[in-house]
């Protein structure tokens, strides 16, 4: 029995109209899958840009990102893995830190901060570290005489300016007043200073109950406060001599007093001025 035209193109009518149907609901349910996920997009964005985005098109690891003309830097572990550097603004009375660290892992926490004689108890520190939501931290802290980490819930005194990290590269600056009138915080004045630091593994609920004896810590000694003044250029009838010693490891303890003569050259027989001296160190041992 043959079919009529008619009723073929009725057929593919309803067919046509069925898959019009499907679109438009398609598209329908795209739109509202849209609306409601798009908050949650948005959030991903910007806390994938900021945790991991913005570190494309971060520095060399051996420059600072303190904005300043005049920046000290020191290496605090032999290896160079973590390294400090700093400006200090004696106008406010403050003095701004960097820290560049290479982790072992890339949400392990690193802390800094001082002591009286570098140990790791009864210190001074700031501490970055990273929760089980991958939500950056920075706190106030310091240690009890068995190095376990208490929070300071009262006062902040670690002002955080910047935070970047790039896979187990980190980098974060803060800023710390010279005096903070707190009296577990450490009072940054004229003279050495020890500068100490922790890592460990993370990422971690809290830091406090930590003991940081337990983790990978060490010190390192600096001259924070140093003078930021440019040298007067010098006169081209001045003359610059070495004094160096042959040899000579320097002892691991806090103070060491080296005494050796040196004969002066003979042209400086007659009266003389020194202007300036300052140390000499092998290029490799920038550290001491």
């Amino acid at each position: 029995m043959g079919i009529s035209s008619s009723l073929v193109n009725q057929w593919l009518e309803n067919i046509r109209h069925e898959r019009i149907i499907q679109i438009k609901t398609l598209r329908f349910v795209l739109i509202i899958n849209l609306i409601m996920f798009s908050p949650i997009i948005i959030l991903f964005y910007f806390h994938f840009n900021q945790i991991r985005g913005s570190e494309s098109g971060g520095q060399e690891l051996a420059d600072s990102a303190i904005e300043s003309n005049v920046t000290f830097q020191t290496q605090l572990d032999v290896d160079d893995q973590y390294r400090l550097f700093w400006t200090v603004d004696y106008e406010t009375q403050a003095a701004t830190l960097e820290v560049r660290a290479v982790l072992q892992r890339p949400y392990d926490w690193f802390a800094v901060g001082f002591s009286n004689y570098g140990e790791i108890v009864d210190a001074d520190m700031c501490v970055l570290w990273t929760d089980r939501r991958h939500k950056i931290h920075f706190q106030d802290i310091h240690t009890d005489n068995n190095s376990f980490v208490f929070v300071d819930d009262v006062s902040n005194d670690c002002k955080l300016l910047s935070a970047r990290k790039k896979t187990k590269v980190l980098r974060f600056a803060f800023r710390r007043d010279f005096d903070t009138c707190d009296p577990n915080d450490y009072l940054i004045e004229d003279g050495t200073t020890h500068i100490v630091y922790a890592t460990g593994k993370g990422p971690v609920s809290r830091v406090d109950g930590i003991r940081l004896a337990d983790h990978k810590h060490g010190f390192q000694r600096v001259q924070l406060l140093k003078r930021l003044e440019v040298l007067p250029k010098l006169a081209s009838i001045t003359k610059m001599i070495e004094f160096v010693n042959s040899e000579v490891s320097v002892p691991d303890t806090d103070t060491t007093y080296w005494c050796r003569v040196h004969e002066l050259p003979k042209e400086l027989k007659d009266k003389h001025h020194i202007i300036q001296y300052q140390a000499v160190i092998q290029e490799g041992n920038e550290a001491l």
